[in-house]
């Protein structure tokens, strides 16, 4: 009821945003996000949090480097303070250089 897929608290009854998210093979809420990725245009760095979404977080906190890794983190997110644009901005760096991860 709360991401407006239902009309009431029995979930019998489908809103059209709850059809279009029945047919998708993912959670709710990751399909809603996906569906307004592409209604505002912003679907590909909603496709990469989505994705990131579904598993581990791929910030590594290597022991005794915590400040280090913390300070790199903060930096891919810039004024936003969001884990998410950090996620994306290290997304779209590990594109940019083919793939390869940094050593």
């Amino acid at each position: 009821r709360r991401l407006g897929a239902v009309t009431d608290d029995s979930g019998a009854q489908l809103t059209p945003l709850g059809r279009k998210l029945a047919r998708l093979q993912v959670h709710p809420m990751l399909g809603k996000m996906l569906l307004l990725g592409g209604l505002f245009r912003c679907a590909q760095p909603v496709l990469t949090v989505c994705a990131a979404l579904g598993y581990k977080s791929p910030f590594l906190c290597p022991l005794g480097k915590e400040a280090e890794a913390n300070a790199a983190k903060r930096a891919l997110a810039g004024d936003s303070g969001s884990d998410h644009v950090a996620l994306v901005a290290a997304f779209d760096g590990w594109s940019r250089e083919g793939g390869r991860f940094a050593s």
